[in-house]
């Protein structure tokens, strides 16, 4: 390690130490455990990812990040009055005075330069530290999405949800580094968080879940519109669930209705390639541009000619069994895809028990029970539709589904759960709520 990288690489270390610690306050022993083991991972996934780009595949996004990153935070130690307010508006993907050249102007791409120019102007431009530290806020992001389930299910459950969440080997290393998905999980825990505490009435909530929405849609703005539309289903049957009962009430119908059209719009107004007239275009446009030919691990589904909505929907089925479950450990071709074959078919195995051990009807009341369920089904579902059909390469699946993974592991393991004596079970969110 260059002398230049030990002291930031240090200071990050320590603060990921101050993290361990203050977990120890917050958790039960055995949920420390886990979430010690997940940050050592996270750290450990940092590693190998520069690992990978340096010695392996000799060039990534991250290198980009950080070279473009490093004449900014430069430009912010000369002129910090002049240069970080302008800094502040790349972040936000809004137009700038800057003389230093900022790539993709406008665009997640320019928000991750900005996030890791700042990064850079407090690590001293350390590429070690820099990676480390995103790791690091992705872990928090799925340490915050764990309180939110955690608060949510029964206790005798929280440690496999929690292992779900946290160690997953997709989530973790698709996470870890200066990569989109990092911050994106930072998100999307602050989201989930704050949404789910608004829905309990906890005054700083909506501003927990308006940041989570800005963190996500500034890096993953399809993500985040996915999610907006899960949150309406969730609010829904937060209002309307009673007893493992979804009773029909018109005004939840119409808040849950309007959350999810109101975030879809606002995604459509902000980000406009993800707009509800241009989502059918879009996808074909992302199934044309990901397809190659060349690539042995290349799959095609849908039709990049069908530029509507409903034309890419009839695919839907077969999408959302690629996007949750493939590459199958038989069509592995190599040691990544070796990995990740294990990983899809242990998820398959674990979906077809809990298929098997719930009649649908069961599957239905103990959604419904735990209504914070639901949103995890909406946004697996749409989400992993999306993926399959826009995806066409098995080699980067694992990467672009690692959002929803925490969601479908939580899922199934409340389903495949044993019966619990009535007595003993948590009261439905919904009553929790209203009491």
């Amino acid at each position: 390690m260059p002398p230049i990288e030990i002291v930031p690489t240090l200071a990050v270390m320590l603060f990921a130490g101050l993290i361990f610690a203050f977990v120890q306050t917050r958790f039960s022993p055995a949920e420390a455990r886990l979430i010690g083991l997940s940050l050592v991972a996270h750290v450990l996934s940092a590693f190998v990812q520069l690992w990978l780009v340096f010695s392996v595949y000799g060039r990534g996004d991250l290198m980009m990040y950080h070279q473009y990153g490093t004449d900014l935070s430069d430009a912010m130690r000369s002129d910090p009055a002049g240069v970080v307010p302008q800094v502040l508006w790349v972040l936000l993907q809004q137009p700038h005075k800057l003389s230093v050249f900022v790539p993709a102007e406008g665009s997640p791409t320019a928000t991750m330069v900005a996030l890791t120019a700042c990064a850079n102007f407090i690590l001293s431009d350390s590429l070690i530290a820099v990676s480390v530290a995103f790791a690091i806020a992705s872990f928090l992001g799925k340490l915050v999405l764990y309180q939110a389930f955690r608060e949510s299910t029964p206790r005798e459950l929280h440690l496999p949800i929690l292992a779900g969440v946290v160690l997953v080997p997709s989530a973790v290393f698709w996470s870890a580094g200066i990569i989109k998905e990092a911050v994106a999980m930072s998100g999307i825990g602050l989201f989930v968080l704050g949404l789910h505490r608004t829905l309990q009435r906890h005054r700083l909530a909506p501003a927990v879940a308006v940041a989570g929405s800005l963190i996500v849609g500034l890096v993953k703005p399809y993500i985040l519109l996915v999610l907006l539309g899960a949150s309406g289903v969730y609010v829904y049957t937060h209002r309307a669930a009673r007893s493992g009962r979804l009773e029909f009430r018109p005004v939840a119908l119409v808040l849950g209705a309007i959350v999810a059209l109101a975030g879809v719009l606002a995604v459509g107004e902000l980000f406009p390639r993800f707009s509800i007239e241009r989502l059918g275009s879009e996808t074909a446009r992302m199934q044309a541009a990901a397809f190659n030919p060349k690539g042995g691990s290349t799959y095609v589904i849908g039709d990049p000619s069908q530029r509507l909505v409903l034309g890419q929907l009839a695919f839907a089925p077969q999408a959302l069994f690629t996007g949750l479950f493939r590459p199958l450990i038989i069509e592995s071709r190599n040691a990544m895809m070796v990995v990740n074959g294990l990983e899809t078919t242990g998820l398959l195995a674990l979906s077809a028990f809990a298929v098997w051990r719930r009649t649908p009807r069961q599957m239905w009341r103990i959604t419904v029970r735990y209504p914070i369920l639901t949103l995890c089904l909406a946004f697996v579902v749409v989400f992993g539709v999306a993926v399959g059909l826009t995806s066409a390469n098995l080699g980067t699946l694992s990467r672009y589904r690692m959002p929803l993974i925490p969601f479908l592991v939580t899922i199934l393991v409340v389903l495949s759960a044993p019966d619990r004596p009535r007595s003993a079970r948590a009261a439905p969110e919904g009553a929790r709520g209203a009491a």
